[in-house]
């Protein structure tokens, strides 16, 4: 895979994820995939998530807990 074409499924799983598509998202991942998501303060869904039971589940706590946040990706870059 080129840098496009890594660009390219990044902009593809925001657009999943912006669209409430987590479970086509989901399938992009690998059954051994990790997610980390840094510690924060108030925030109840940090730390590591192994495996696409346990990403699926941070994904539905963020949902949950961030209904009143947008994201909105203004840019992507590949290269460099």
């Amino acid at each position: 895979m080129d840098a496009q074409e890594n660009k390219r499924i990044v902009m593809e799983g925001y657009r999943m994820f912006q669209n409430g598509d987590i479970p086509h998202l989901l399938e992009r991942y690998h059954d051994d995939a990790v997610w980390v998501e840094p510690e924060a303060e108030n925030i109840p869904f940090v730390g590591r998530h192994n495996g696409k039971a346990e990403i699926a589940r941070f994904f539905q706590q963020l949902d949950e807990c961030a209904q009143a946040m947008r994201f909105a990706p203004k840019e992507f870059i590949a290269e460099g």
